[in-house]
């Protein structure tokens, strides 16, 4: 009795997988991934580039940018609570950012309030953030609850 597709792909599938000049393809493969995640993450215009393009992928770039700024927006009221001024709180979460775009929008922000602006206005400013984020912090701002608000964002992100 013949074997049915399924279990004879399976079998043929189970034979590419032992032979070398299976493995040998694929450890190239693997090679040039690593060796383009480093040049990636060496070089700042490509690395923004990339992340730009990852951003603009339909589900995938809002689910980064959800968790973006759930941490971010974490990390800021955290600050705000214990006393760091709003501008080195900024920064601090800034550098707590694996995203390169989300770091340069967060240090220009810093800029922005140095020179008077609301956090939200600075945040607005970068285009990354929802609008709902934005909204909320307006609101924290305005009563006084940053901080509340910004945990609120946090987990709503979430």
């Amino acid at each position: 009795m013949e074997l049915p597709w399924t279990t004879q792909l399976m079998v043929l599938g189970s034979k590419l997988m032992g032979s070398p000049l299976v493995l040998l393809p694929l450890a190239a493969i693997v090679l040039a991934l690593v060796a383009g995640a480093h040049l990636i993450k060496s070089d700042l215009t490509l690395r923004r580039k990339v992340e730009k393009g990852v951003l603009a992928v339909p589900i995938l770039g809002d689910a980064i940018r959800a968790a973006i700024v759930c941490d971010f927006t974490r990390s800021l009221a955290t600050c705000y609570a214990t006393g760091i001024p709003i501008l080195k709180g900024l920064e601090l979460s800034a550098s707590a950012a694996d995203h390169q775009l989300f770091q340069d929008a967060l240090l220009a922000a810093r800029d922005r309030m140095r020179d008077g602006a609301a956090l939200h206005e600075a945040l607005q400013a970068s285009d990354l953030f929802p609008g709902m984020t934005l909204h909320m912090v307006a609101v924290g701002e305005e009563s006084g609850r940053l901080a509340d608000m910004l945990e609120r964002v946090a987990a709503l992100a979430e």
